[in-house]
């Protein structure tokens, strides 16, 4: 039946192919002409597209080979300009771009510190912390000192002498004054 319907003698590979497709099947499909006629017609076809897909891995392969050279030549001179534009051009060239990560290197640290500084101060001025820490004589000379001495330069420089000033300064005497006892109570 393949020679009549192929034009030519089966070969091995066409049984195996045809095996696989009958495998599984009933009796009475395998025994039916028809059926059978269709196997092989199917037979040949698979035959044809594995014949297809041979020969074109074989020109895909030629024509990788032969585009080989020039394919490895782009890619080899696309490397190297890419490591030629990331190297200095000259001492010049390299001075300029360590001033540059340099100077980047010297903001981010100034920034770093400036945040810390800051946190630190707000943290030190916070109402929780304010103290004149009068824990002694001395101290409390000095606080009674700096609220007087603020002013006194205050009036010295011709500024605004008023009332508020005035209480401003007593307030911190005061304060100077409650934060002596209470040190020297122990309550603090």
């Amino acid at each position: 039946m393949i020679r009549h319907l192929l034009h030519r003698e089966p070969t091995a590979e066409d049984y195996k192919t045809m095996n696989r497709l009958i495998r599984d099947l009933p009796p009475e499909l395998v025994n039916s002409p028809g059926f059978m006629a269709e196997t092989i017609l199917r037979t040949e076809h698979v035959r044809e597209l594995k014949a297809i897909m041979k020969q074109a891995a074989f020109e895909g392969q030629q024509r990788i080979h032969h585009d080989l050279d020039a394919r490895i030549d782009r890619a080899a001179i696309s490397a190297l300009s890419r490591i030629r534009d990331t190297m200095p051009i000259g001492a010049d060239d390299a001075a300029y771009r360590l001033l540059r990560i340099a100077i980047m290197w010297m903001i981010g640290v100034a920034v770093v510190a400036a945040t810390a500084s800051w946190m630190v101060a707000a943290w030190y001025m916070s109402p929780e912390r304010q103290a004149h820490h009068a824990a002694t004589e001395t101290e409390f000379a000095r606080c009674v000192n700096a609220a007087a001495g603020g002013f006194t330069i205050g009036a010295k420089s011709k500024r605004d002498a008023s009332e508020a000033r005035r209480d401003m300064v007593r307030n911190d005497l005061m304060i100077c004054a409650a934060e002596y006892a209470d040190r020297r109570a122990g309550d603090l």
